[in-house]
């Protein structure tokens, strides 16, 4: 009821869900760019076009939240600018996954980390734990690991193991039956992924 008075665009209920909290923002972006567009049906303006076009996520935010009541606008906002200050030309999709970061969600809060301090993923029945290439402490991040796969792009890392995921730049020697990474961290191949290394070794080996 109280939603209806001020006039929500949304809800999300204690506890969400990150995917959950990226489409109200998804829902958020829609709307303002609904009422942008009825606003200039009849203006011929590139230049004014391209301006809104331009709007970071937390001026759009801002500006879909109904006087008084969106509830969640703020933390919305607060997320997008702090995502804005590292990346100048981010936009709304920048909030769930790009190529440079990703949000996992540990121990009941979002934590944004950069895919390429990534060293590799490990798999632990209902959770996977994230190693990093710096020396930041490791993540156990409640996902499975093909969510996992399916997120980090591809063309960087690849599965090796039923257990594991490697960042590919981090491959510092290949044998038979593992993967060592940064001189230090020796991985096993499974057997159902070791084609699939083969090939991608076999794109990068200089040959006669």
């Amino acid at each position: 009821m109280e939603g209806y008075k001020v006039s929500a665009i949304d809800y999300l209920l204690k506890p969400f869900s990150f995917d959950e909290f990226y489409q109200t923002a998804l829902r958020v972006k829609q709307q303002y760019d609904n009422e942008n567009e009825n606003d200039n049906e009849n203006e011929n303006d590139n230049d004014n076009e391209n301006d809104n076009s331009r709007k970071s996520l937390s001026e759009v935010l801002t500006d879909a939240a109904p006087r008084g009541g969106y509830k969640t606008s703020k933390a919305l906002r607060e997320s997008a600018t702090a995502n804005e200050n590292e990346n100048d030309n981010s936009t709304l999709y920048t909030l769930h996954s790009t190529l440079s970061d990703v949000f996992v969600k540990t121990e009941h809060r979002l934590v944004r980390i950069s895919v390429d301090d990534i060293l590799y993923v490990e798999g632990m029945s209902e959770y996977v734990k994230i190693h990093f290439i710096s020396e930041r402490r490791p993540l156990t991040v409640l996902v499975s690991m093909k969510r996992m796969e399916e997120r980090l792009p591809q063309q960087q890392f690849m599965r090796i193991h039923r257990s594991t995921i490697i960042n590919l730049g981090a491959i510092t020697e290949v044998n038979k039956n593992r993967v060592v990474l940064l001189g230090k961290e020796y991985l096993p191949i499974g057997d159902l992924y070791r084609d699939d290394l083969r090939r991608y070794l076999d794109n990068l080996t200089l040959t006669k």
